[in-house]
């Protein structure tokens, strides 16, 4: 088991991510594309900054989340120079509707999951963190097309790395500590 584990943290090459990131952006494309609502935008939170993508089939109250961002949070905070990246999927679920006059907006609770290539407080060095990922949030849509959404993204997980031919596996402690930050998503909505 202990040679499965170190193959495959050392055998990943740059073309093999490449070819993975490759799939997966593939994968997510052919579900947005089916989508009716679509809205794209940018994501900011004391964790980190960057791209974030909605879909929504039709009046469902159910909507997919996508997040690509650099994972900021030890960058911020002055521990790291420089920062990782993240990759983040949800599936989430409106609870509670409000209308105004200008505006709905939703109260809603998601599942999903996370990968990234990142460092972990109190670790030197890059590893690989795959977490489940539980959201929260509150959700404006204005009707010219604006969106904002406020929430937190807890990410309990494992982080894997690798340290001098060692390989390690533990408990992805920044998914519970820095990635409670709240965060804020500014989009535009395309219909």
């Amino acid at each position: 088991m202990a040679n499965i584990k170190v193959f495959l943290l050392s055998s990943y090459s740059v073309s093999t991510k490449t070819i993975l990131a490759s799939i997966i952006c593939t994968l997510l494309c052919c579900n947005i594309a089916s989508a009716q609502y679509r809205s794209i935008g940018a994501f900011h939170s004391l964790k980190g900054m960057g791209v974030a993508l909605d879909a929504q089939n039709g009046d469902s109250d159910e909507f997919n989340s996508f997040l690509l961002y650099a994972d900021m949070a030890g960058v911020f905070s002055g521990k790291l120079d420089s920062p990782g990246i993240k990759a983040v999927y949800t599936y989430n679920f409106g609870l509670l509707f409000f209308e105004e006059e200008s505006s709905e907006s939703m109260i809603y609770a998601g599942l999903g999951s996370s990968l990234g290539w990142v460092q972990d407080r109190g670790e030197e060095g890059y590893g690989f963190s795959a977490s489940v990922v539980l959201n929260f949030g509150y959700k404006v849509m204005f009707h010219n097309r604006m969106d904002i959404s406020v929430g937190i993204m807890p990410e309990p997980g494992m982080f894997f790395r690798q340290k001098d031919g060692a390989s390690s596996t533990r408990f992805y402690r920044n998914g519970v500590t820095t990635d409670v930050f709240p965060y804020i998503t500014i989009s535009y909505r395309f219909r």
